[in-house]
């Protein structure tokens, strides 16, 4: 055969060989890019979001310190629409200021009144009025359960915290599980006085890397809005705040409320509870778990 015969041939073959790297390339990166966590917000919603609905004239029925508790509406703006979310209000002739309380991911705030929250009468007798509120699509609440509804949902309760005549400087968030990066998201958006964190996460990124070593193939900016980055928010200038974490916890591994603690600037207090589980408070560490919110909040009160 000719020479430039096998010339052509051998063209041919590199051009072929190229083209089927080229298409296995292509494959591999729209296969990447298909299961990046940005762009399934629905399905991740729908993974960690667990709403219970409430009819929304089923009545707001709790007492606590026979202190009943006062159902609210908050309205937020989305768009041209506007939705009501649901809130308990415990309410007190002299309050030394107001906590915001921003729940986990399941359930809705009536699981969290005094049968299953022994922390509420814990804030009541330190003279602090606690706000129960629902996110989007929770309880009572109208809109869709959504993460990237959160930052509404929390600002508009802080500004119907402003309109109950609270300022900044007394105004406190406690924030369990979720919650948690709801507070510090709402911390670093509107001033407060102090943050509460239970069981709560670095981000939901680092936990997933934790859990699932697999998603470590992700960039951060492959990762849905909103961050809800404790750790890079705890990392700068923030108001007090003390973390707990129960020992027991098999939702929220421990390290993750550690790594905040080591993080922290300026310093963050840290309980570590050793009987309790995620945002269940043991009976045996009750006692201490109180003590520690005590001295935390008289310093601050």
């Amino acid at each position: 055969m000719p020479k430039d015969g096998n010339s052509t041939i051998g063209r041919k073959i590199l051009r072929l060989t190229l083209f089927f790297f080229a298409v296995v390339a292509l494959v591999i990166a729209s296969t990447y890019l298909f299961f990046a966590p940005v762009f399934h917000s629905d399905y991740i919603d729908s993974m960690l979001l667990h709403p219970l609905k409430n009819s929304a004239d089923a009545p707001v029925q709790d007492q606590v310190l026979g202190i009943r508790a006062e159902a609210a509406q908050v309205p937020v703006s989305r768009g041209d629409k506007q939705v009501l979310l649901s809130a308990a209000h415990y309410k007190l002739a002299r309050p030394k200021g107001l906590v915001i309380f921003s729940h986990g991911t399941g359930g809705n705030i009536d699981i969290r009144f005094s049968k299953q929250n022994p922390r509420l009468s814990m804030l009541l007798k330190q003279g602090l009025e606690v706000l129960l509120y629902d996110y989007e699509g929770y309880g009572r609440s109208q809109g869709k359960p959504s993460l990237c509804n959160l930052k509404d949902d929390c600002v508009a309760v802080y500004n119907y915290a402003l309109k109950l005549g609270f300022k900044p400087q007394n105004i406190f968030l406690y924030g369990e599980s979720l919650g948690g990066g709801v507070s510090c998201m709402l911390a670093e958006l509107r001033p407060v006085r102090a943050i509460i964190l239970e069981c709560t996460f670095t981000s939901p990124e680092r936990l997933a890397k934790e859990l699932m070593p697999l998603a470590e193939i992700y960039p951060s900016f492959l990762f849905p809005e909103p961050r809800l980055d404790n750790l890079r928010y705890l990392q700068g200038a923030h108001p007090p705040c003390l973390i707990v974490s129960g020992l027991k916890d098999p939702t929220i591994p421990p390290s993750q409320s550690l790594m905040l603690k080591e993080k922290a600037k300026p310093t963050a207090d840290l309980l570590l509870l050793p009987q309790s589980a995620h945002c269940i408070l043991a009976d045996s560490d009750l006692k201490t778990f109180e003590v520690s919110l005590t001295k935390f909040l008289k310093e601050l009160i």
